[in-house]
């Protein structure tokens, strides 16, 4: 009887132990929806499996004259309190529910702590300025959607871009670093 109790517990304790270790960003939806003043308001959802660190962040650079505003994070729908001044040495526990903005001299670093272990859905939202870029002859979006500067880089990933006004549907101008077009 004594093996048997012991074989269920190390049974049960076995898919704890390997979820424990898996540290995965498994899918990510970007949403962008431009408003008319050329602004766009970006939704991030983000489903992950964690196992280490203190705080997740999203690294946004290289992005000229916009900035970055109105970062909230929810998590499951409940919503973070935004810190001034976030303190990346803080515990684990003082970041649980908490997001914050730091400034670098490079551009941006959206950051909010993990809280707890395991499965995560997080919804991230920030508006951007001046994201809508205009050119002699055209207008454009230059955006790294995906930075490869993330301490967690995703598996799947889905981009959806939206406007006030409508796109036309002509020959486009389209390039994506590091694939031909």
């Amino acid at each position: 009887m004594r093996k048997l109790i012991l074989a269920m517990i190390f049974i049960i304790l076995i898919p704890n132990i390997v979820y424990a270790e898996k540290h995965e960003l498994e899918e990510l939806h970007i949403h962008t929806y431009i408003h008319a003043d050329g602004s766009a308001t970006i939704t991030e959802t983000r489903n992950a499996t964690l196992s280490k660190g203190s705080e997740n962040f999203l690294v946004i650079e290289n992005i000229g004259e916009s900035k970055i505003t109105d970062f909230y994070v929810y998590e499951y729908g409940l919503p973070y309190e935004f810190v001034d001044g976030w303190d990346s040495s803080a515990s684990q526990k003082d970041k649980l529910l908490k997001n914050g903005i730091i400034e670098t001299s490079k551009g941006y670093e959206l950051v909010w702590g993990i809280g707890v272990y395991g499965e995560h859905e997080y919804v991230l939202e920030y508006k951007v300025t001046d994201f809508i870029k205009q050119l002699n002859d055209a207008q454009m979006i230059y955006w790294y959607f995906v930075s490869d500067n993330t301490n967690i880089p995703p598996v799947d990933v889905t981009i959806e871009i939206e406007s006030d006004q409508p796109f036309s549907y002509g020959d486009e101008k389209i390039w994506g670093f590091g694939f031909d077009g």
